[in-house]
């Protein structure tokens, strides 16, 4: 032996959270035209992995994707598919000084993509045509999942965004349903284990609102650690309101993680319900 003396594997420290809002992931879902894009293109250094047809009103950052079917994607080679396209702009934008942000518009159509790409691969229009155990289903979920790691790892900042629509609690025994995302259950799934925050985002009163909690366990929602998304009296807030424009609803959201943001008041939880649902 020289003498030196192993370094120990075990931290001494604790890892301090980051105090700023854009090193987290996000997931937002709500209804259509309500301003998710718009509000992740103010996240600095943000450029956008656009998967649905881009708003040509929009002045953002973005990187359009069209989506191909099986047949289309059969007809013209898996080379430069979708799916290759957005592992590849991935990998570019983490290595891209001028990136500290990326946005997936829509976890949706990102899934999407490497379900077509792997079915195609293999010739078939659904992975239970391969009869191979589940491991088409699983190579899908795995593929999907490294992307959004890869991102993670590099220390950008991520927020992905979803339609919503109702689904049955599965957990209830009354059979009561509640607002989740429009993507499939297995890209529901990894974003459970990727983001930090989930919100909700829709109408109250034809007003938008970004939901953070709630007791009626009438959405999908996820608001980490109690220190952040709490009133300035230390209460925890459920609903902010989101201004008129996509400045005014990001200086809301960072506000509302440092703890500078009221709680509005809300309606009883059917009629919140029915606003919210008219904006779907």
């Amino acid at each position: 032996s020289n003498g030196s003396v192993k370094k120990s594997l075990i931290p001494r420290e604790p890892i301090e959270p980051s105090d700023n809002l854009t090193d987290y992931c996000v997931f937002i879902f709500g209804a259509k035209g309500v301003g998710k894009t718009s509000l992740a293109a103010q996240f600095p250094g943000s450029v956008i992995l656009q998967l649905e047809p881009r708003r040509r009103s929009l002045r953002v950052r973005q990187y359009e994707v069209r989506p191909m079917s099986i047949k289309e994607l059969t007809r013209k080679g898996i080379t430069d598919s979708p799916w290759t396209k957005i592992k590849e702009f991935i990998s570019e934008a983490i290595k891209d000084d001028t990136v500290d942000h990326i946005c997936i518009d829509t976890a949706d159509k990102f899934y999407d993509a490497a379900f077509i790409h792997h079915c195609t691969k293999k010739g078939v229009e659904n992975p239970s045509e391969c009869n191979d155990w589940g491991q088409t289903w699983d190579a899908i979920r795995w593929d999907a999942e490294e992307q959004i790691n890869k991102i993670l790892y590099s220390d950008l900042g991520c927020l992905l965004t979803s339609h919503t629509k109702l689904r049955e609690n599965e957990e209830d025994m009354e059979g009561t349903e509640f607002y989740a995302p429009t993507c499939k259950p297995a890209m529901w799934q990894i974003l459970k284990a990727a983001a930090d925050y989930s919100f909700f985002y829709g109408f109250l009163s034809s007003k938008r609102v970004l939901r953070m909690r709630g007791s009626e366990e009438r959405y999908w929602l996820a608001c980490g650690p109690e220190d952040h998304f709490l009133g300035p009296e230390g209460n925890r807030i459920e609903t902010i309101s989101m201004g008129v424009t996509s400045t005014e609803a990001y200086q809301q959201l960072t506000n509302s993680f440092k703890n500078k943001v009221q709680d509005i008041s809300s309606p009883s939880p059917t009629k919140t319900m029915k606003k919210i649902r008219r904006g779907d």
